[in-house]
């Protein structure tokens, strides 16, 4: 009996030692439901772009249809020049995602596209492309390259 609960305690021990590690590593998993989403909508806006000389304000004009399990995906701005679009986690605050916004940018100079991926500095912040390529992440973002 004894030994029963030598096993019990050690298991309890290592449940309570793994399970942080474990969600943190689902969180992450989770997170790059945004960053691929954006990474379809970034390359999504450049084409329509080519096309119409303006970026789109939404993602069914673009013909792009997303997965939206985790993250809830919108369009801040679009211009001739910059388009803008987060990816906010459903469920903001209570969840240890992190929110993820993306810039594409357009100079007419050269004729060339950049992207600036933005990604919060914890769950419950939501951090801004810059409105031109050359700014930077707003609520403490990180830059993403």
């Amino acid at each position: 009996m004894l030994e029963l609960l030598v096993v019990v305690m050690v298991t309890g021990v290592l449940t309570a030692i793994a399970l942080p590690s474990l969600f943190r590593f689902v969180g992450k998993a989770r997170e790059v439901e945004a960053k691929e989403g954006l990474s379809v909508i970034g390359f999504a806006q450049q084409g329509y772009h080519f096309e119409n000389r303006v970026f789109s304000s939404s993602y069914p004009e673009m013909g792009i249809a997303l997965s939206q399990n985790y993250y809830d995906f919108s369009v801040v701005s679009s211009s001739q020049s910059t388009a803008v679009s987060n990816a906010v986690p459903k469920n903001l605050g209570n969840d240890p995602y992190r929110a993820y916004s993306m810039g594409v940018y357009y100079d007419q100079g050269p004729g060339v596209f950049s992207m600036k991926l933005c990604q919060s500095p914890y769950g419950a912040v939501v951090s801004q492309a810059p409105a031109s390529s050359s700014g930077i992440c707003s609520n403490g973002g990180v830059n993403i390259q």
